[in-house]
């Protein structure tokens, strides 16, 4: 599920939320790329990688502070918002 991009934002949030359960230490880029784009933009409104979810470091927070769902690693049927790419074509 993590591929080459652990994460890219393109992947469903449910992959997201798992992979930064499993490797938060993976998305330590995300993050700072987010912060950086924000300071550049000067806005305190954010830059985000996408506009309908919250920012990577609001995830993360999530994710460490209340877990992830019981769903037990695998995304729900129905909830894969994944968009195709060919990144690692």
């Amino acid at each position: 599920m993590a591929g080459n991009c652990v994460g890219c934002m393109l992947k469903a949030k449910p992959k997201i939320e798992i992979l930064m359960h499993e490797m938060p230490e993976y998305f330590e880029y995300w993050i700072e790329t987010e912060k950086l784009g924000a300071k550049i933009a000067k806005t305190k409104a954010g830059a985000f990688f996408r506009s309908d979810r919250p920012s990577y470091a609001s995830l993360l927070e999530t994710v460490q502070r209340q877990g992830i769902l019981p769903f037990g690693g695998v995304v729900p049927e129905g909830e894969d918002d994944t968009v195709p790419c060919m990144c690692h074509d």
